[in-house]
């Protein structure tokens, strides 16, 4: 059946040369890493049927960071915006906010998918706190400045939640991973550098602790990964549940991120083999 939907819309193309080709023919046999569907508007919707059948990996974001991290665990996969209202709801525990998102981001993925569609929708949320005190993603360079100046020299908690759902059985499971991070003593001259490259708008919390100039963080205890907004430990272990094993170490691709900070899961591994 599906050689024969490939046949009729390959067909198709050569009688509408004016629309481009829907990605390539290696990507409708599930071979490319990624495709962003959401952008997708071609009419092309035979062979696009086709691609989505062979990819059962949904990432319900558009975080470049996410994606990269998927991409270098081997996976296959591709991505649909979930486009959420974020908004903490009144005396909503950090914690609690990052654990509602990430299945309010997979049941909104879910919706875009169509009814017959058998698929794993994979979908993460961050939120930083000091306290029970929410800081967000900034709204200007003179925000950002401002969220880094408070967390300056002092603790906070960045906690990063994933649910992985089973569509369209509706089945969730839910991880949270909270880890305890402390910044170190940047100058006031750094953070209006940093603010006024623009990285931090589109980060809770207003920082990367991957940028390699700023490296605002100072040390932390937990999960590097869940930080950078994707704990792949807590990744590995739900997509294992579905039957879906990462065929990269996911020590090897946190350490290559990390730098000189410690990735949790190569303790946990060595425990796991003893």
């Amino acid at each position: 059946m599906r050689a024969a939907e490939l046949s009729r819309q390959l067909a198709w193309e050569s009688r509408h040369p004016s629309v481009p080709p829907l990605r390539s023919l290696c990507n409708c046999f599930g071979l490319v890493t990624e495709r962003d569907r959401s952008s997708d508007k071609n009419p092309v919707c035979g062979i696009r049927k086709i691609c989505l059948m062979t990819t059962n990996l949904i990432l319900a974001s558009q975080s470049p960071r996410r994606r990269m991290l998927l991409r270098e665990l081997g996976l296959t996969f591709t991505t649909i915006a979930a486009n959420i209202d974020e908004t903490p709801q009144p005396g909503e525990a950090p914690d609690g906010l990052a654990l509602r998102l990430a299945v309010a981001k997979a049941a909104a993925a879910a919706s875009l998918c169509p009814a017959e569609e058998a698929a794993l929708i994979l979908a993460s949320d961050t939120v930083v706190a000091q306290g029970d005190h929410i800081l967000g993603k900034p709204d200007d360079a003179q925000h950002a400045a401002e969220m880094l100046r408070q967390l300056r020299g002092a603790p906070h908690v960045v906690h990063t939640a994933v649910c992985v759902l089973n569509h369209p059985a509706g089945e969730r499971h839910t991880r949270l991973n909270s880890t305890a991070v402390v910044m170190r003593a940047y100058s006031d001259d750094e953070v209006r550098a940093y603010a006024a490259t623009g990285d931090p708008l589109d980060k809770a919390g207003g920082y990367a602790v991957q940028h390699p100039e700023f490296a605002p963080v100072a040390r932390l205890d937990g999960c590097y990964a869940g930080v950078m907004g994707l704990p792949l430990g807590d990744v590995r272990d739900l997509l294992a549940e579905q039957g879906i094993a990462p065929p990269n170490d996911i020590a090897a691709v946190c350490t290559r991120h990390a730098g000189r900070f410690t990735c949790c899961q190569q303790s946990i591994d060595r425990l796991r083999a003893s």
